[in-house]
């Protein structure tokens, strides 16, 4: 008896220990899911402040502070790094948008011309 006992002890505390680690598994990629949809978010906002500046006003936003005032671009700063650079009024800036947190190379793409 003493043996079926710590065998359902045992047997317990490992389905137990399976629960957790599948629960912790999907908490990550959960939080993986959410970083990348955030990351592809705001590429796109910038590509569309971008465009809309350069549609309205006739020149493409000389930096991000620009965008942040009169296009209203609002992301976290502290999770996410975006490398902007004007050349121009009348050249489509280079962006880069790279996770702060990321624990893995970045995967940032360099955008140019929109592409």
């Amino acid at each position: 008896m003493k043996g079926f006992r710590i065998n359902g002890i045992l047997l317990s505390v490992l389905i137990c220990a399976c629960w957790i680690s599948a629960f912790v598994v999907l908490t990550n990629k959960l939080e993986n899911d959410s970083a990348a949809e955030q990351h592809e978010a705001l590429e796109k906002a910038l590509e569309r402040d971008i465009t809309t500046c350069y549609a309205l006003e006739g020149h493409f936003p000389p930096d991000l502070e620009y965008l942040r005032v009169h296009y209203g671009l609002a992301y976290d700063e502290d999770r996410f790094y975006v490398d902007y650079r004007p050349h121009g009024s009348n050249i489509r800036p280079f962006y880069i948008v790279l996770d702060r947190t990321a624990s893995e190379e970045p995967e940032g793409v360099l955008k140019v011309d929109g592409r």
